[in-house]
């Protein structure tokens, strides 16, 4: 907001860090009784702008959590939880692109399978992460990391046949089912009640999607007898 200068000696208003601080009307600095306040103000200003680029909490450390668990324990589960949501996140995203390049007889069907098996693993990674932080710690959120700390591999780019492609899903579920359970017995272990319950039922819906999977990779298979027949 412009504030007309007075035309006299005096002292015109102007809106300066939150308050009213007088001007001087000859030059327009700012006088000297308040020049000091105004660079003290200044150099808070920048500091707090500062440090909002630093994290309020890095990935390496755990706060005190609001239900109760003794924080070792906590920084265990959590321990054993991050991995589980990179590797999700892997996976995650190789059912997207299975989703987009499916081809052959099967197509509408398996379209339709990879998009519900991407939103699957969408929320069961979800639900993984928000327990971390419920348990007081912050899940590796980037890309790059998730895959540095994923026990699982991307297949390679590119379109693949798909019995290739399911396959790779198979052997990634049955991975994130061994993980699955290795959390579970270790929550149980430092009294997680919680965390055991939530992984249980995630552990569940994780064993349907690789049941689903083998249906596709029987010996009945459509895909199986005109895509592939080199792989029976």
């Amino acid at each position: 907001m412009h504030i007309a200068r007075q035309p006299d000696d005096y002292h015109a208003n102007c809106i300066h860090t939150g308050g009213i601080v007088p001007r001087e009307i000859n030059n327009g600095s700012l006088h000297p009784a308040f020049s000091t306040i105004s660079r003290v103000g200044m150099v808070l200003a920048l500091q707090n702008g500062m440090n909002t680029k630093q994290p309020l909490q890095t990935i390496d450390e755990i706060e005190r959590n609001p239900i109760g668990l003794p924080t070792v324990a906590a920084k265990e589960v959590s321990d054993l939880l991050d991995p589980l949501v990179s590797s999700m996140s892997v996976q995650f995203h190789q059912y997207l692109k299975h989703h987009w390049l499916v081809e052959g007889p099967g197509h509408r069907d398996l379209h339709v399978f990879f998009e519900e098996s991407y939103e699957s693993m969408k929320d069961s990674l979800d639900t993984i992460a928000e327990r971390m932080t419920t348990l007081g710690a912050i899940p590796i959120s980037t890309l790059r990391g998730q895959a540095g700390l994923s026990f699982i591999e991307s297949e390679p780019e590119g379109a693949l046949p798909i019995r290739q492609m399911l396959k790779a899903d198979l052997s990634n579920e049955q991975a994130l089912i061994g993980g699955i359970r290795k959390a579970i017995e270790r929550a149980s272990t430092l009294s997680d009640y919680g965390t055991e319950t939530l992984l249980k039922g995630i552990l569940n819906g994780r064993e349907n999607q690789a049941h689903e999977i083998e249906h596709y990779l029987s010996s009945d298979s459509l895909d199986r007898k005109t895509l592939e027949p080199s792989l029976t």
